[in-house]
């Protein structure tokens, strides 16, 4: 005797239960309202505008803009795409300015706050604390608001061309809206002079480290080649401030080797100091790996 299981036939998922349906479905309809919602949106800002005379095209790019810039390369572009291309330099500037000041100071804050200095640690943690409980926007806000109540910068026909709001153009330190500016040194008559016997001393001054150091792995004892350095640097500086005037002649020298330099595009300038600047940071990092070097390999890097 045979014992068989009955297969009941397999009935199909009705069209409004199945969820691969629904799921399409919803899909597919949400998609239909964000396109009608969005046509609807465009006819009614294209009826307003072309009701209002203005036309919406990239003509733009070619036209005056009518606005000046506060700050950037071209503060009156002559054209929209001008105008374009200057606000994506500045917010390039800004970016990368910020990614790099964000850098040092979160490594900064960050070695503070582990530091066993129970002030230094404390402190990094309250700015910490303090900066991130605060929303971004007020931040923004707040900081937009001081820069926004800080004097405007007009350059007045003082002597040092200083902001107006300073009477007389005198101080060490401007503020105002446009950043912050303080005292610095120019070349003057007999900088130039003043500044061979400053080479020559870091040369005198890199022979006599050297010297010193090379006697302090010879004999053990203790030479201060750094502080012999930095006397000999000081000695060929203050030599040289005094006797720079005698050189005088070398200015005639010096003016055309300026000359030459004024006259070079200044592309050739940049070109050439991104040459040493790549040129430098290669030797340093091969000088670096070399004197980290095992028979093993560079392992010793980990």
């Amino acid at each position: 005797m045979a014992i068989g299981v009955e297969r009941r036939p397999r009935q199909r998922t009705p069209l409004w239960r199945n969820v691969t349906v629904l799921k399409w479905t919803a899909q597919i309809v949400f998609l239909i309202a964000v396109v009608t919602v969005g046509y609807l949106l465009f006819t009614e800002a294209a009826d307003n505008l072309d009701a209002r005379g203005i036309a919406v095209s990239f003509d733009f790019l070619a036209d005056p803009p009518g606005i000046a810039i506060a700050e950037g390369i071209d503060t009156r572009p002559p054209t929209g795409g001008r105008a374009l291309f200057v606000g994506i330099v500045n917010m390039l500037r800004v970016t990368v300015a910020g990614i790099v000041a964000a850098t040092i100071l979160g490594i900064i804050i960050g070695v503070a706050r582990l530091s066993h200095n129970w002030i230094v640690n404390k402190v990094a943690t309250g700015y910490i604390e303090t900066i991130r409980n605060i929303p971004l926007l007020v931040q923004i806000i707040f900081w937009g608001v001081v820069i926004t109540r800080l004097n405007n910068l007009e350059l007045s026909t003082g002597p040092f061309g200083c902001a107006e709001p300073f009477d007389g153009c005198e101080g060490w330190l401007f503020v105002s809206n446009k950043g912050v500016s303080f005292a610095w040194l120019f070349p003057a008559d007999g900088f130039w002079q003043w500044f061979m016997f400053l080479l020559l001393g870091v040369v005198a001054a890199v022979m006599v480290y050297r010297i010193r150091f090379r006697q302090k792995e010879e004999f053990g004892s203790e030479t201060y080649a750094l502080s012999w350095a930095f006397g000999t640097f000081f000695v060929f500086a203050l030599v040289g401030w005094f006797v720079h005037p005698i050189m005088g002649f070398l200015g005639i020298f010096w003016g055309l080797i300026s000359d030459f330099f004024d006259a070079l595009p200044t592309i050739v300038m940049q070109a050439a100091l991104a040459l040493i600047a790549l040129t430098a940071a290669a030797r340093w990092i091969k000088g670096f790996l070399d004197s980290r070097r095992t028979p093993a390999g560079l392992a010793k890097l980990t």
